[in-house]
């Protein structure tokens, strides 16, 4: 079961989204299955290909987890020896997506040491054209920033990659370099780094690059900010003035104090509308807004200096950013997200992935 699983993995990674056709699908990844279900329309034809391999139906493995082995035998000490044995639950889980005759979306999931009819992400693994907001607003960590072709995140307990469609081929491959050894091993896959360990390598080296980039002269540099048009589809981006607000009625309401204080006025949507910006949408009612919590110089961007009156920043919402939410207003970085282009729309990247 693992090797054929090795099989699939390695047939996958030659697979490059938007451009190997179905055909050439058929003949390189083995063992996948057509799903019987197709989706037709005027504008496209969808199919799924995809494969389980479990043991998780296997008599043993059920009277492992169901089964009553008697007073001498607890239950958790007959887990306990089939794990010495080597004997774990294992699920294997691959789904090829094919729109209009090419692949345009590939998953994959591993896990182990669940109880059967249970899952978790031990490993996943997927391919999207954008990162899409399915249950909330997305969030973009520094790491995100520092490499937005190949996302990966989680702990040894769980990693997670998202792969862009127009990744590099050899970036593209290192998703499917998983060591499955281990499973046939009596000591088992204990940690997602067991299984990847280059991936978990090369989650810790982009965290160090993007935590030396925020403590470095340029935090924020252009390159970022067109990565985010380029793979962020519900981002939005305000350019804004730094302006002299009045300062509001004091706390208790007896009146004003006579200060001033820095607030921002919009100058120009240039990605999102009025209607869809919560951030814009705010200026239609207040056309200048003090600096809040929500809207400020936070500590998580880093900055050579404090915005001045006068000055104008790019902010940058529809998202959870966790730095350089804010940017200063530069020729070259307002060139960069006004020529980035973003990825084309895919229906298949909108919804959230779902097991056939």
């Amino acid at each position: 079961m693992v090797r054929k699983f090795q099989r699939v993995l390695s047939g996958l990674s030659y697979v490059q989204i938007d451009k190997t056709t179905e055909e050439e699908l058929a003949r390189s990844v083995p063992y996948l299955v057509r799903s019987a279900a197709e989706t037709r329309s005027d504008a496209y034809v969808e199919r799924y290909y995809y494969l389980v391999l479990s043991n998780e139906d296997e008599w043993l493995m059920r009277k492992l987890y169901f089964g009553d082995f008697g007073y001498w035998i607890p239950h958790a000490r007959a887990l306990e020896i089939a794990e010495w044995l080597g004997y774990r639950c294992i699920i294997f889980y691959a789904q090829v997506l094919v729109v209009d005759g090419n692949v345009s979306r590939i998953r994959y999931e591993i896990d182990e040491d669940i109880s059967p009819g249970s899952y978790s992400d031990f490993i996943s693994v997927r391919s999207a054209h954008g990162v899409w907001d399915h249950e909330g607003p997305t969030v973009v960590t520094p790491a995100d920033d520092e490499s937005p072709q190949f996302r990966v995140s989680g702990d040894q307990k769980s990693l997670h990659l998202t792969y862009m469609s127009d990744a590099p081929p050899e970036q593209a491959s290192r998703a499917f370099d998983i060591d499955l050894t281990c499973f046939w091993s009596l000591r088992g896959c204990r940690t997602a780094r067991d299984i990847a360990p280059h991936l978990w390598q090369y989650k810790n080296e982009i965290e160090e690059k993007a935590a030396s980039r925020l403590v470095s002269g340029e935090p924020c540099p252009d390159r970022i900010l067109a990565g985010r048009v380029r793979y962020l589809p519900d981002l939005d981006i305000l350019l804004l003035d730094v302006v002299r607000v009045p300062e509001q009625l004091s706390v208790d309401g007896w009146g004003r104090s006579g200060k001033s204080a820095i607030g921002y006025g919009l100058w120009e949507i240039i990605r999102g509308s009025m209607g869809v910006s919560q951030e814009a949408k705010k200026f239609t009612y207040y056309p200048e807004i003090r600096a809040s919590s929500n809207l400020s110089w936070r500590s998580a961007n880093p900055l050579s200096r404090v915005p001045q009156i006068g000055d104008q920043v790019l902010l940058f919402t529809g998202a959870q950013f966790q730095s350089c939410q804010m940017v200063l207003n530069t020729p070259s970085a307002l060139s960069a997200v006004r020529k980035a282009v973003p990825s084309p729309w895919h229906k298949e990247d909108e919804p959230a992935a779902k097991r056939l």
